[in-house]
């Protein structure tokens, strides 16, 4: 009895250490996550208030301007052009109002960095290379202006920060509104880098539910396992006493009895309804608890049936090919050269479906989280029946294309050589299909991680050798 309630005792004070540094892990990633949420609101009434200010400038010039003009002061000079000439403006008057209108718009994005880098200061970011607030105060009086800022602004960006990239954003938006000033031309790029900072925002709010649900069920899990294992115990060796104090023990434990992570599931719950979800619940829940879809026998009937047309289809081409010697020595050599250098590579992608769909079913039968893994979305991830019917109907659709083709060789048409090439548009065309057939959401995943791959070479790659180290 003493060993046992020193090893329950053991495994309570780890289960008790991890909950508590998981859910201070939490808590700091929550308030800084609320911080970028107050960042994005005020950058957001900062760029609106200026832009309806634009629009009010606009609206009172162009009024000026369609007000009609003053009569001429004389009528002695109606006859000569003097008057008419006098009204219209110069190149050198042209040139001078455009500079003084690059230069308002110039000091007015400025103006307005400096008000987005004071909302930023006052959320708790801080700049590199720049003092402090009065510091900056009383430099600015000695000069007796404002304070002369660096070319480029960098943000002190923490690497274990959960906003890293919407600080990222913020930095970019200071700096491009510094260099082009208010120029309407450059508000479409203003309002862009707002949308991907909220999106950065939203998907960070979206992790961090996830990561309070799985912390809420590890609470009750533990305390259920600790009760199963006291009454089991209690069984064996009839030990009621020493199991109650313990089992009060287990009672009184942080992890049985803390509520801050219940209280900021339900403040993120609450912040994502009111900023992201437009006061739905259901579009709330669909992004921050989204549903696995259940599993349907049509997968299953659709997978036997693909298989046993591919199997069908092949024993049918090897006969077809037997009889028409392409396999013999004194064969077509130029089929074998372009027919099976096309149809090969649809046989090793549905080859590497297959594999993929053994490993998610074993991936499942060891009771491994790959989405959580490989961070992808519940109820967009494959299963491993949804792999085998992808590489079932490639296969079906390659042999079926390889028994058309032999027809059509044998028939003599001259157009059997099109069949491998209008297989290749069938499946570029299926693969950039916009409408939601055929797993759209995994089809798009691959084109996104294959641009990225192409493109990596030209990615400007960020930070220092220690930030990576705590990423990975």
């Amino acid at each position: 009895e003493r060993e046992f309630l020193e090893k329950a005792d053991e495994e309570l004070e780890k289960v008790n250490t991890f909950y508590a540094t998981q859910e201070a892990e939490l808590l700091g990633r929550g308030e800084a996550l609320i911080d970028q949420l107050r960042i994005l609101a005020d950058v957001k009434r900062i760029l609106a208030d200026h832009a309806a200010t634009r629009r009010a400038r606009g609206s009172l010039l162009g009024r000026s301007r369609s007000m009609p003009a003053v009569a001429p002061p004389s009528p002695a000079f109606s006859g000569s052009g003097r008057y008419l000439l006098s009204g219209l403006a110069t190149p050198q008057s042209m040139s001078d109002g455009s500079v003084e209108l690059q230069q308002a718009q110039m000091t007015e994005g400025a103006a307005v960095a400096d008000e987005v880098m004071a909302a930023l200061e006052r959320n708790g970011v801080s700049f590199v290379g720049l003092p402090g607030k009065k510091d900056a105060k009383k430099e600015g009086s000695g000069r007796g202006g404002r304070l002369q800022l660096p070319s480029t602004v960098r943000i002190d960006i923490p690497a274990s920060n959960p906003g890293r990239a919407a600080l990222k954003v913020w930095e970019e938006l200071v700096n491009v509104l510094r260099k082009d000033g208010a120029d309407p031309a450059a508000a479409f790029v203003h309002r862009k880098k707002v949308q991907h900072a909220e999106k950065n925002i939203r998907d960070a709010f979206m992790a961090l539910y996830r990561g309070l649900e799985l912390l809420k069920k590890f609470s009750s899990l533990n305390v259920k396992a600790f009760t199963k294992i006291l009454k089991k115990f209690v069984k064996v060796s009839e030990q009621q006493r020493a199991t109650d104090l313990f089992s009060q023990k287990v009672k009184r434990s942080s992890f049985s009895t803390s509520d801050k992570v219940l209280q900021l599931s339900d403040e993120v719950e609450a912040l994502f309804l009111k900023h992201f979800a437009g006061n739905d619940r259901m579009v709330a829940m669909k992004y921050l608890n989204p549903q696995q879809p259940k599993n349907t026998h049509m997968i299953t009937f659709l997978v036997g049936l693909f298989t046993g047309t591919f199997v069908s289809l092949f024993i049918i081409y090897a006969i077809l090919a037997h009889v028409s010697g392409i396999f013999a020595s004194t064969g077509n050599t130029a089929y074998m050269e372009v027919v099976y250098h096309v149809f090969s590579m649809f046989a090793l992608i549905s080859l590497h479906c297959f594999l993929y769909g053994c490993n998610l079913f074993m991936w499942k039968s060891t009771r491994i989280n790959q989405n959580f893994i490989f961070d992808f979305a519940p109820n967009t991830a494959l299963t491993h029946r949804d792999a085998f019917l992808m590489s079932a109907s490639i296969m079906c659709t390659v042999v079926a294309a390889l028994v058309i083709n032999l027809f059509l060789r044998n028939a003599g048409a001259s157009y059997a050589n099109a069949v491998p090439g209008g297989l290749i548009v069938l499946s570029a065309g299926l693969l950039l299909c916009p409408f939601n057939v055929f797993y759209r959401s995994t089809r798009y995943c691959f084109m996104r991680i294959m641009r990225n791959i192409m493109f990596s070479p030209f990615y400007k790659v960020r930070g220092d050798i220690y930030s990576f180290q705590s990423a990975t």
